[in-house]
């Protein structure tokens, strides 16, 4: 499955598990539909309001939820969700990977801002 991702300039293949996911996810018909759920504010225990398809994950709660306590558990508390693209363009760069390759893979029109 192929996916255009950030301004629709990128056209990336996907694995097919992640093909799978999103072609089977709620609104997938929809092009701007989101990926991962957002939640219902409300409620109580584990899910509280429970999860709502029709709003997007908020950076946040990906953060706090999962992010955190993955970078905690290898030791990186100050390790920052952007830092991993950081780490993606210097290993591209450092396997020989042409700076106008990883410019696109990034999403980026010019190679200077890589």
């Amino acid at each position: 499955m192929a996916l255009l991702l950030g301004h629709a300039r990128v056209l990336r293949k996907l694995p097919d598990e992640q093909g799978e996911y999103i072609a089977t996810r709620p609104h997938a018909a929809e092009p701007t539909a989101s990926l991962w759920p957002g939640r219902n504010y409300g409620g109580c225990g584990d899910f509280r309001g429970g999860l709502n398809w029709s709003k997007r994950m908020h950076y946040n709660s990906f953060y706090l939820l999962r992010f955190r306590d993955a970078a905690k558990a290898i030791g990186q508390l100050d390790l920052r969700f952007h830092d991993l693209r950081h780490t993606a363009a210097s290993l591209f760069a450092a396997s020989g990977m042409p700076l106008a390759r990883v410019a696109r893979i990034l999403g980026h029109a010019d190679t200077a801002t890589t």
